[in-house]
């Protein structure tokens, strides 16, 4: 009878297991199948994601060269306005999903300063008509070498989409290649980009005044020439130094940058009353504090801004700082950042421009940033003498403008060129301005939106 159970026990046992096995199997069979459709819905997901960002690009420079063949026979002001006014969102519509695509901007690089460029070099000739300056037959030949080179960009993005929509070309399949190095699939799926990029290695540098000329992109920080360079120690013994205030425990390198407008030594800073880390750069040239950003989030606000003002001030004069005024600030998140600009006498100096962030709960220091500040300051500008009166200059505004505040002011242009004008601080009806007339030439230079609210002071 024992075994007669045993047996049966056994018999149980076995089909038990059998079961378990086979329901493991199918539970694993199923989530097999689950996710293999789940990853193979991603990946078309993602294959979807990346044609339609790349349709996008093709459709937008089309429409680019398009815009630029009707410029060559442009002639009326506002016309050339309005041209420049598609240019310039065709232009950043294309860069913006061109980002969007797994290419490394090495691959596209002068083809996408092109873009950079195209809607910044008519704004500037619409600038020109506006002001009544007439287009020379050099920029009108500069705007036809656009066209030649946006026709060129869309017929070489055009056979790529053939080959797209063929399946000879897979955009993720291209970032997998790139990620594992697979050099034959890497090098076959790179092969259009090359072609495309080599199209535009004798492309021109255009000299002009706009954001993306080359002489602003060779610039140099003006505070940083003839300033001896720094080791690594040294920057750390600075890092010490002006941040001693902060009670710090453990400072960190983390490494130095060099293809940069400022090289920097990088640090990570620790502190002993606080789990918060600090970033912290350090600049090569002088051991300037760069940048300064801690992860600190504030939960509330315990502080009044002033309060604030006075602790960034502070903070300021701690690094050696001095004459410099607040101009606009935001409280986001508990957190107040601060805009100060350099004062050379009565003069505000906006272009030398310092952030600083503080908590709105503390008071501590969480955040700096001065490349503003190292890209132009000088401790004496060498300044024009106004060729107009403050009272000249207030005639030439719009008078329905209440003005409540006057200043002299220096201001930068798109070129990162720097003009000396009247600041004229006002409002019509409920909103605030900002008016900006050269004290040269009378011309009226800017004109700014003043939004105030309880948020804080900004401009656009």
């Amino acid at each position: 009878m024992n075994e007669e159970h045993k047996d049966k026990r056994a018999g149980v046992s076995k089909g038990f297991l059998v079961a378990m096995l086979l329901l493991v199997f199918g539970v694993c069979a199923g989530v097999g199948a689950y996710y293999y459709h789940y990853s193979r819905n991603m990946e078309q997901s993602l294959d979807n994601q990346y044609n339609r960002a790349f349709e996008e690009v093709v459709n937008y420079v089309r429409d680019i060269d398009v815009s630029l063949n009707k410029g060559k026979l442009i002639s009326s002001s506002s016309q050339m306005a309005k041209l420049s006014t598609e240019l310039f969102m065709e232009a950043s519509e294309a860069k913006s999903n061109l980002g969007q695509l797994p290419i490394s901007q090495e691959q596209l690089k002068n083809a996408s300063k092109f873009l950079s460029q195209v809607g910044d070099y008519t704004y500037m000739l619409s600038q020109k008509s506006i002001n009544s300056q007439e287009i020379t037959n050099e920029e009108y030949d500069t705007l036809l070498k656009l066209s030649t080179y946006a026709g060129d960009l869309y017929d070489n993005l055009s056979d790529m989409q053939d080959d797209l929509y063929k399946g000879n070309i897979n955009f993720r399949r291209m970032q997998a290649a790139s990620k594992n190095n697979l050099g034959d699939a890497k090098q076959a799926s790179v092969a259009t980009l090359t072609s495309i990029e080599k199209e535009f290695q004798n492309y021109p540098s255009l000299i002009y005044d706009g954001p993306f000329s080359e002489h602003i992109e060779k610039m140099e920080p003006v505070m940083l020439k003839g300033k001896p360079n720094i080791s690594m120690k040294e920057a750390k013994a600075k890092v010490a130094d002006v941040l001693k205030e902060f009670h710090i425990t453990k400072i960190e390198s983390t490494g130095e940058s060099q293809n940069t407008v400022i090289p920097t030594y990088a640090f990570s800073i620790k502190l002993k009353e606080s789990k918060a880390q600090i970033s912290v750069e350090v600049s090569k040239s002088g051991g300037y504090l760069v940048y300064m950003l801690s992860n600190t989030s504030p939960d509330k606000t315990k502080i009044k801004f002033d309060d604030a003002s006075k602790k960034a001030t502070a903070f300021l004069g701690g690094l050696g700082l001095k004459d410099m005024k607040q101009s606009y600030y935001e409280v986001k998140s508990n957190v107040a950042t601060i805009n100060f600009a350099y004062m050379q006498g009565n003069t505000i100096i906006y272009p030398d421009l310092i952030k600083v962030k503080v908590s709105m709960q503390t008071g501590a220091i969480l955040g700096f940033e001065s490349q503003g500040y190292l890209m132009s300051h000088l401790d004496k500008r060498d300044l024009p003498t106004p060729k107009l009166t403050m009272n000249d200059a207030l005639a030439k505004i719009n008078q329905r403008l209440v003005v409540q505040k006057k200043a002299m002011a220096v201001i930068p242009t798109d070129s990162k060129a720097e003009v000396l004008c009247y600041e004229f601080t006002g409002y019509v009806g409920k909103q605030h301005y900002i008016i900006y007339v050269n004290a040269v030439t009378g011309a009226e230079q800017k004109i700014l939106l003043l939004l105030e609210n309880k948020s804080g002071v900004l401009t656009m």
